[in-house]
């Protein structure tokens, strides 16, 4: 389990803790911007054990915190501030396979994180989320934990 500034993040498929990977990023988020952040993580899913019907919830064990929705076109994105420190988790929204029109997955959102319905597992070939966070006090663009992230834009 990923302990971050806020607490810990906890995945669970139907309501079930359950593990996850984690894989460390990149604190400058493209090379040629000036987006970088404390830290970021790819937080991938095994979705072997994942069948239609299926819900996953993904949320930062911790009270009062204020969130804010950040997303954008197919980025699901909630934004959490407390202490100083902006964490921003996201996840990639696939409605559809652009080629076939077949639905995959739906994203929303929950208290504290974000839920995924799966619809129809056979066009999902991985489900990743990211996470990061940045010391608000250090006054760097807050853009840098939108992109940052965004798991499109996340490397593995």
């Amino acid at each position: 389990m990923l302990n971050i500034p806020l607490g810990k993040l906890v995945v669970c498929k139907n309501d079930i803790k359950i593990n996850y990977i984690v894989f460390p990023q990149p604190l400058k988020v493209i090379d040629k911007c000036n987006y970088y952040v404390d830290a970021r993580y790819l937080i991938l899913v095994d979705t072997r054990a994942i069948k239609a019907g299926d819900k996953i919830k993904c949320f930062i064990d911790c009270e009062n915190v204020e969130t804010y929705i950040n997303g954008g076109e197919y980025l699901v994105l909630l934004d959490f501030i407390k202490d100083n420190v902006l964490i921003s988790l996201g996840g990639y929204e696939i409605l559809y396979n652009c080629d076939d029109k077949n639905f995959a997955f739906d994203i929303y959102y929950i208290k504290n994180g974000l839920g995924v319905y799966f619809i129809d597992t056979k066009y999902v070939e991985k489900f990743k989320l990211a996470i990061s966070w940045m010391n608000l006090e250090t006054k760097r663009n807050e853009l840098s934990t939108w992109y940052a992230s965004d798991p499109f834009l996340c490397k593995k």
